[in-house]
């Protein structure tokens, strides 16, 4: 199977960058007019090398070397796997040298080669004094000891050479794992003629297959992907590593930019606060002090960001310290990803370093030592802690060894193994296809959900149970429906809450009336079997018995409510009461009309219950609740009548209604 790799290009400006590419690849990367004007690369370019032999296909990017296109050449540097750094024989190192190999340095290149160009201009003693001079520049970086390549434009000589170095560096780079989530930084936006948009960029993680969803961010927007193009060739899925053009479906042009990025939906969030460990260049003007204010670059991204010192309250040039990154434009980072930084005015590099963590939390100095220590934690790599840490601040949902190695950095492996550990010491708990929660935090959750419990009781003396929803609503709204089901069933378990119908009760609560409840209690029940098979409800209560003006009508609406919990009343859909036994009456009666002519109808309600439709249409709806009739769009049956075969009652033949001349005679 072919690797894709994606090699940087860099160096000052007029090096001769673009050439080199040209006579390796044969492309032009300069497409832009002005480009061509100026004699010099303004956009990164993109060439493609193919080597055969041992299955590569790298992707060449050649970026600008002025510094006034910093910006640009960092995005183009930003997901290269190895690089060339291209130094000219008659200018030696540049200013543009030293900071290309810095961005490369910060953005994490692991290995590649130098190619001295221009070498037909220059003497073989000038030729090695450019040699010496590139070799003290690349002591203690990941270039060191690796080839140096004299090279022409002019004749191609040292072009095999350069081609063979690049073969032998690309077996150097790890083949990245593609197990995680798609993820992709946007380089390129186009948009073409009956296609609509496209964006390009190199796939950081994961895959994308024709089809699949993809989340524009930081914007959240939701669209797929039409179709998908690697080296100009349609696939059906791009991989890790591979450069693919995305067709975006129905996304106009102008809802996209370079610095955005695509992903899995769900996998990434954009923020604005991010902690991080930051490093000052040796060769910076000034040390950071109070809150100054960068330009940040990360993936492809370029926002102005101030920087918050976490560790003490100043960094000097050289130094390296935690800072809390506080953006003033939403960017999708996560934990692990390399920026640069530059001052305000000048388009140099100053310094860089590694996102540590996506935050929501201002820093505050009250809260130093607990977030300091996390942080140098996820540095140490402290695997026990961090997942203790992330398990503990996730309050009301459980969380996937997928969120942990997406908000840490740290390998699922790893994760997987300390999870597995942490079920053995107790110190974790699996919800069922869910993910994992703290012990602690799952007890906490437990004693504050039965505090929900005792509380809802002293506000409501006369409840007999607290209904699910009730308890849900008093309950934080983020708290996660299988965890709170979790947590319930493990209350009820340990005999601190009961289960009781469609809600949960103290297993030690008895409903206890005051005198005067009870007084009020015993003349509903009184006035609930006066009332027959009339429906009553707490105003007309209160109207007939005038003379209770000790009781207002929310006070009757809760003894009844307490009737109906202890079975003794009978509620219906429209808050009408009946009593059980006035129940029953009905029952017995809407058989006789069903037994004696084959069907109830609401013209039967007068003469069988004695009311019209608006109290009688509710006692009807509850005998069809409970399981009694079956309402069909002609009236009603016995449930009962249902045929063996189980047929359900929309399919049975339903009853006509009798014409005139076919009904009995009714007495």
């Amino acid at each position: 199977m072919e690797r894709h790799i994606t090699m940087g290009v860099a160096g000052h400006v007029d090096h001769g960058k673009t050439s080199l590419v040209r006579c390796l690849t044969g492309i032009d990367t300069d497409r832009l007019k002005e480009e061509k004007q100026r004699g010099l690369t303004i956009q990164p370019g993109i060439a493609p090398l193919h080597l055969p032999k041992r299955s590569r296909r790298i992707a060449l990017v050649d970026v600008p070397g002025h510094s006034d296109y910093l910006k640009n050449t960092i995005r183009g540097l930003s997901s290269v796997d190895m690089a060339v750094l291209v130094v000219a024989a008659d200018d030696g190192v540049m200013p543009q040298t030293l900071d290309h190999l810095e961005v490369l340095k910060f953005l994490r290149a692991r290995t590649g080669l130098v190619v001295l160009t221009k070498t037909d201009l220059v003497d073989r003693e000038t030729v090695e004094l450019a040699e010496l001079e590139i070799r003290d520049l690349l002591a203690g970086s990941f270039l060191e000891g690796k080839p140096v390549i004299p090279f022409s434009a002019v004749d191609g000589r040292g072009a095999q050479e350069v081609l063979a170095a690049i073969e032998a560096a690309a077996d150097e780079v790890r083949e990245k794992s593609g197990d995680s989530s798609f993820r992709l930084w946007i380089d390129q936006v186009r948009s073409f003629s009956g296609f609509g948009t496209v964006v390009s960029g190199t796939v950081l993680s994961g895959s994308l297959s024709k089809e699949d969803p993809v989340w524009i961010l930081p914007s959240g927007k939701e669209t797929r992907a039409r179709f998908l193009e690697v080296h100009h060739e349609r696939v059906e899925r791009a991989l890790t590593g591979q450069r693919v053009g995305v067709n975006l479906h129905r996304i106009p042009m102008e809802e996209v930019h370079i610095g955005m990025a695509l992903a899995s939906p769900g996998a990434l969030r954009a923020g604005y606060l991010f902690n991080a460990r930051l490093t000052l260049l040796p060769r910076a003007r000034k040390p950071i002090t109070g809150r100054p204010q960068v330009r940040l670059f990360a993936g492809t991204c370029s926002v102005r960001a101030v920087v918050v010192l976490t560790e003490g309250e100043r960094l000097n040039p050289g130094e390296s310290g935690l800072v809390q990154l506080r953006l003033l434009s939403p960017v999708a980072l996560m934990s692990g990803d390399p920026f640069v930084v530059s001052p305000m005015d000048r388009h140099t590099v100053i310094g860089g370093g590694v996102i540590l963590e996506a935050t929501r939390e201002k820093y505050r100095s009250a809260k130093a030592a607990q977030v300091l220590s996390y942080l140098q934690a996820l540095e140490q790599g402290n695997v026990r802690e961090v997942v203790q840490r992330v398990l503990a601040r996730n309050l009301f949902h459980p969380v996937t060894i997928e969120d942990l190695s997406r908000e840490t950095a740290l390998r699922p492996e790893k994760i997987r193994a300390e999870i597995v550990e942490g079920l053995s010491r107790g110190e974790i708990f699996e919800i069922e296809g869910k993910g994992f929660v703290a012990r602690e935090r799952l007890d906490a959750l437990k004693q504050r959900t039965e505090t929900v419990v005792k509380d809802f009781y002293a506000q409501n003396p006369l409840a007999t149970s607290v209904k699910t929803l009730e308890l849900k609503g008093r309950l934080p709204p983020s708290l996660d429906e299988v965890l709170l089901q979790r947590i319930l069933h493990e209350l009820c378990t340990e005999g601190r809450i009961t289960e009781s119908g469609s809600g949960y009760r103290l297993p030690d609560f008895r409903v206890k009336l005051l005198p005067e409840q009870e007084k009020l209690a015993a003349l509903l029940l009184r006035y609930a079997r006066e009332s027959g098979l009339v429906p009553f409800g707490a105003g007309k209560f209160c109207r007939f018995n005038m003379r209770l003006r000790t009781f207002s009508q929310p006070e009757i609406q809760k003894i009844l409510d307490h009737w109906r919990n202890e079975g003794r009343l009978i509620k219906l859909k429209d808050g009408r009461y009946l009593s059980p036994a006035a129940l029953e009456e009905v029952k017995a009666r809407v058989r006789a009309v069903i037994s004696e002519r084959g069907v109830f109808l609401l013209e039967d309600l007068k003469e069988a219950l004695g009311c019209g439709r608006t109290r009688g249409i509710p006692v009807l709806e509850h005998l069809d609740e409970i399981g009694f009739t079956v309402r069909f769009e002609q009236g009603r049956v016995l449930r009962s009548l249902e045929p063996e075969s189980g047929e359900s009652p929309e399919r049975l033949p339903r009853p006509q209604k009798a014409t005139e001349q076919e009904l009995p005679d009714r007495p």
